[in-house]
């Protein structure tokens, strides 16, 4: 994966990201504001050699940092610390040996035994009494048996103060520790988010899936009739009139895999934007089962249409509306009698002969049909167009869904034309792609 990628994996995922970081960071706040403080209070003890029997400073010296490796683990013994249980009453030998850590203070001869307790006076006391408790143990065990001095020096350096702050628990370091862990817990979620994502979010992944060319992608136009065509919309129209290969697009269906991917704005926008660049366009509401078009471009649909023309009880002239004084015209679905099914009214050879005849009419046919794992109506009409442009949505499209609804084109021997990207996310200084092939996403805002 390249560091764009993980950049983009950051960019979709922050709310994700950050919800984690939050909840890690809360989490560590409680867990700290309920932890009993504990003080801590070190005791300093210093052994030396005293260069008895002929030792020399140095030899001493160097005897002494070889006995206080040893003398470390008598802080924790059960003689001396069963000493300490007898001066503190309550608090069993378990207790103070979790509480007591020692060890040897490096490149010295010194050893440092520290307390820790929910008392800072306590802490103090038993450090205290561990210090003197320890002195008294070692002149025991290293005193001759026939008397005399022992042959090292142990004394105490620093006493114990009483803590004025916790030990623990350490605030910063806890919610510094929530705060990475809630940011790795996020990263990590985001990427199995994005593993188990099994939609179309990349130009390269839909040209890859569909196996046609991406003739452009959609980003923000609102849910309200277009007063005009953004540059999305140019930018597809344009892209639309060189798919052909040398071969121009006279008709063409926008479908799309599922209901709610955007065809039926898809188509409408085209529309626009074609009639604005000075093209004759005849837009036709193919989807008879749940018609878009006349609601989302403002257009009569209480009169005959489509299916008035194709059952022969109106004629074409009388079914066709202007929109808004421009060169495009809309072929409403118009009412549909319940007792005929859609598939048969689109799929009679009346409907090509339709087509063939807007054509006549019009530079350019754009058929908005239903989705094609819904129905075969978009098949059905694709065929009797040049082809069909199949409108995918960013984040929700299915890889396997845009597969089969390929596939059915195919199956019925009907051209993919193209795929379009509906709903792409925003890109600073992005621009709408400029080829029928584009080589990654150029879209300023989303649908």
């Amino acid at each position: 994966m390249e560091i764009i990628d993980y950049f983009r994996l950051l960019r979709r995922n922050w709310a994700l990201i950050a919800g984690c970081a939050a909840l890690a960071v809360a989490a560590a706040w409680l867990v700290t504001v309920r932890t009993t403080p504990r003080y801590a209070a070190s005791v300093t003890i210093f052994v030396a050699g005293r260069g008895t029997g002929g030792a020399s400073a140095y030899e001493a010296s160097l005897l002494s940092e070889e006995r206080i490796k040893s003398y470390a683990h008598l802080l924790t013994t059960d003689r001396l610390i069963g000493a300490l249980v007898r001066e503190q009453p309550g608090r069993t030998a378990e207790q103070l040996r979790r509480e007591i850590s020692a060890g040897l203070v490096p490149g010295t001869v010194l050893l440092r035994a520290t307390v820790r307790d929910p008392s800072p006076a306590r802490a103090q006391a038993i450090a205290n009494a561990l210090g003197a408790g320890f002195i008294q143990l070692v002149d025991e065990l290293e005193r001759p048996a026939a008397g005399g001095v022992p042959p090292f020096k142990v004394s105490i350096v620093d006493r114990a103060r009483l803590p004025a702050v916790p030990d623990s628990p350490n605030v910063p370091a806890n919610l510094a520790i929530g705060l990475l862990a809630g940011l790795a817990a996020g990263v990590g979620a985001g990427v199995l988010r994005e593993a188990l994502d099994t939609s179309v979010k990349t130009v390269e992944r839909l040209r890859e899936i569909a196996g046609g060319p991406v003739l452009g992608v959609i980003g923000a136009t609102g849910e309200h009739p277009p007063t005009g065509p953004s540059e999305d919309f140019r930018f597809l129209g344009t892209n639309l009139r060189f798919a052909g290969g040398g071969r121009p697009v006279g008709s063409v269906v926008v479908t799309a895999a599922r209901p709610g991917d955007g065809a039926s704005s898809t188509a409408c926008g085209l529309a626009v934007a074609l009639a604005h660049a000075g093209q004759r366009v005849i837009l036709v509401d193919g989807s008879l089962r749940a018609p878009h078009v006349a609601r989302y471009l403002g257009v009569d649909d209480a009169g005959a249409g489509l299916a008035g023309v194709l059952r022969g009880r109106t004629d074409l002239d009388g079914a066709l509306r202007r929109w808004r004084d421009t060169t495009l015209s809309v072929l409403p679905c118009g009412p549909v009698p319940a007792a005929v099914p859609a598939h048969d009214l689109l799929g009679a050879p009346r409907m090509g002969e339709l087509v063939d005849e807007l054509r006549e009419r019009a530079d350019i046919v754009i058929v908005d049909a239903p989705p094609l794992l819904s129905a075969p109506d978009a098949a059905v009409l694709a065929r009797a167009c040049d082809g069909a442009i199949v409108v995918a949505r960013y984040g929700r499209t299915g890889h396997d869904q845009l597969r089969r609804a390929a596939e059915q084109l195919h199956t019925v021997d009907a051209r993919l034309i193209g795929t379009v990207l509906n709903r792409a996310p925003a890109r600073p200084g992005a621009g709408p792609a400029p080829s029928p092939a584009p080589a990654r996403l150029a879209t300023p805002a989303a649908r």
